[in-house]
């Protein structure tokens, strides 16, 4: 595919004193969408905290890449929000101005329904 390369690098990254990814590889091109997959304790909140906060060797800024990260834990007054109602309540997605009918449709591409729910 002919897609301009926006990341090819190399990293590390741990939380505390605990190696959670050992010279992984992550390879980005411009257009496509992605998203993170594991176990519980693998790793995945640290990597997008660190990719959100600009802290990953190799990975481009903000400026290149647009991501979101929002935070799983959901807890009172949020809990009884749809996945869908819980992304637009997010702070960083206001900021971004991003229309309702976009979160749906970019759910439904990795699997949810209009109404929020997993398939």
């Amino acid at each position: 595919d002919d897609a301009e390369e926006l990341c090819n690098c190399k990293f590390t990254l741990a939380y505390g004193t605990k190696i959670l990814l050992h010279n992984t590889k992550m390879k980005l091109k411009r257009g496509m969408r992605y998203g993170l997959l594991g176990g519980n304790d693998s790793g995945k909140t640290t990597l997008m905290r660190s990719i959100a906060n600009n802290q990953v060797e190799g990975f481009p800024d903000s400026s290149t890449v647009r991501t979101v990260f929002v935070e799983a834990d959901i807890q009172g007054e949020q809990s009884h929000l749809s996945c869908i109602d819980y992304v637009m309540h997010d702070p960083a997605i206001q900021a971004l101005n991003i229309p309702r009918e976009d979160v749906v449709d970019i759910l439904a591409t990795v699997g949810f329904t209009d109404d929020g729910k997993a398939k």
